[in-house]
């Protein structure tokens, strides 16, 4: 009987190595411990933070098209170890992901496959692949050492505005702004409470300079104080963060001003127009920036809708208000 012969053991090279998936584990270390210094430095752009957003897929990227360069799927294995591994890390929440997770999903592959073909035409033409490939490693590396140490300028500051029409004459719009102290009982739609921070209830009051009214969140408070009135037509807050959470708005934004203009339409109607400025601390502005002004704008609709409802609920005891001597 004729033996058959055996079978060769598996070639090194077609087993799946584990040292890329520690180096990975180890990147997304590094990237959390960045963002979390970078958290500490309100001033600055959100600069070494972004190390999870391009320099790990980047690097994973990269090392996964000189491991694997005939597949690309290997570097979005490598990116997604960095992903479970620096997301908890990070603290962060539901909306970070979405904004961090597709450019690492779409940046390891691109990379992967032009690291990838380099490989390829080197080892067509017998030459080493420890060199040109491996010091593709340090570009990734040099740009986040760059930005690190010459930090760039804050973006320019966003406003958002927003208007609603209140059926109260000017001057009751007025006093319920004065003595606004308001729960947010009006079911919020999403993404308020989900992406954005959740809205309880405002607080405090007055419309003289120097007045004080918090806005409470579930994770965090905003101090607004009166830095201009000129009644019945508008007045001024400074924004200010009290008290902050996990995923409050120092997390994503320097708070700026906020104003309430109030228009006469008519003897019964007020346009109330709400505007907020804020210096937004994520670059670049092209991909945070859209859905950073959509969010920004649900919640202030949001509350300022909240507002019109309540005090229309109420809108006769607010003419009563006005009309009383």
């Amino acid at each position: 009987m004729t033996e058959q012969p055996s079978q060769p053991p598996p070639s090194p090279k077609e087993a799946t190595p584990w040292w890329p998936f520690a180096l990975s584990a180890v990147v997304g270390v590094i990237a959390a411990a960045l963002h979390g210094l970078d958290q500490e430095e309100k001033d600055v752009p959100f600069v070494v933070g972004q190390s999870l957003l391009y320099v790990a897929p980047l690097l994973n990227g990269i090392l996964g098209g000189i491991v694997r360069p005939r597949r690309a799927t290997f570097a979005l294995l490598l990116t997604l170890t960095t992903l479970v591994i620096a997301a908890p890390l990070m603290g962060s929440g539901l909306v970070c992901l979405i904004f961090i997770v597709p450019i690492n999903l779409v940046v390891a592959p691109f990379t992967s496959l032009i690291t990838g073909r380099i490989v390829i035409l080197r080892q067509q033409k017998r030459a080493g692949t420890v060199g040109v490939e491996t010091t593709l490693l340090l570009i990734p590396l040099a740009l986040l050492a760059s930005e690190a140490l010459v930090p760039g300028e804050l973006p320019a500051r966003e406003t958002l505005s927003h208007s609603v029409v209140v059926a109260l004459p000017r001057q009751a719009v007025w006093q319920s702004l004065d003595t606004l102290n308001m729960e947010l009982t009006t079911p919020a739609p999403w993404p308020v409470g989900v992406l954005t921070p959740k809205p309880l209830c405002i607080v405090g009051g007055g419309s003289s300079v120097g007045s004080e009214r918090r806005v409470m969140f579930e994770n965090g408070v905003l101090l607004a104080t009166v830095t201009r009135s000129q009644a019945p037509e508008r007045f001024t807050f400074t924004l200010s963060v009290e008290q902050s959470g996990r995923e409050f708005f120092d997390h994503w934004s320097v708070p700026g001003d906020s104003s309430f203009i109030l228009e006469a339409i008519d003897e019964g109607h007020t346009r109330v127009t709400h505007t907020t400025s804020y210096v937004p601390l994520s670059v670049p502005r092209w991909y945070f920036g859209p859905g950073e002004r959509w969010l920004g704008d649900r919640i202030q609709s949001y509350m300022l809708e909240a507002y019109a409802k309540a005090v229309t609920d109420q809108r006769e005891t607010w003419l009563r208000s006005v009309a009383s001597p």
